[in-house]
């Protein structure tokens, strides 16, 4: 728990930053204050994105910038990566791949239609990602997406 919040299951799959960025971070914000464009971001009532920076926060004993997502867990993934990925923290695919590991088809299948709609990904690498096929991402996207009803 940091700030009094569970980190999601998304943000724990990676460590956080060790003991020497944590004193780093300690020391830029006690130096030139938070800096709120750097928010904490909060899905279900959980941490998906800002640990280091959240416990820095808590250690100094400032109030951050909270920013909430609202989506699904493969949306949440996909913004995750995103956020990490513009970073340069981890390779591009390494975090769906932890994360979807072990679930079923119907889900991964799901989370590579919106991998895709997020990330502008072939549906070609989505699947490889995924490890699903090109007509299970089309099911997913029509069970998603089931156009106008008649």
């Amino acid at each position: 728990m940091i700030l009094g919040l569970p980190v999601s299951r998304i943000a724990s799959t990676f460590p956080m930053g060790g003991d020497d960025a944590l004193a780093a971070l300690v020391r830029e914000i006690r130096e030139n204050g938070y800096d709120p464009k750097w928010p904490i971001l909060i899905w279900n009532g959980q941490i998906l994105d800002g640990r280091l920076r959240a416990k820095a926060c808590e250690i100094v004993g400032v109030t951050p910038t909270v920013e909430s997502f609202e989506g699904s867990e493969a949306e949440a993934v996909a913004e995750w990566q995103e956020r990490h990925t513009v970073t340069r923290m981890v390779p591009d695919d390494t975090v769906v791949k932890v994360i979807l590991e072990g679930r079923p088809l119907e889900e991964r299948a799901a989370s590579a239609a919106a991998y895709m709609e997020m990330t502008g990904e072939s549906v070609e690498d989505a699947a490889a990602l995924h490890n699903v096929t090109l007509p299970d991402i089309e099911r997913a996207r029509r069970r998603l997406d089931p156009g106008p009803s008649l």
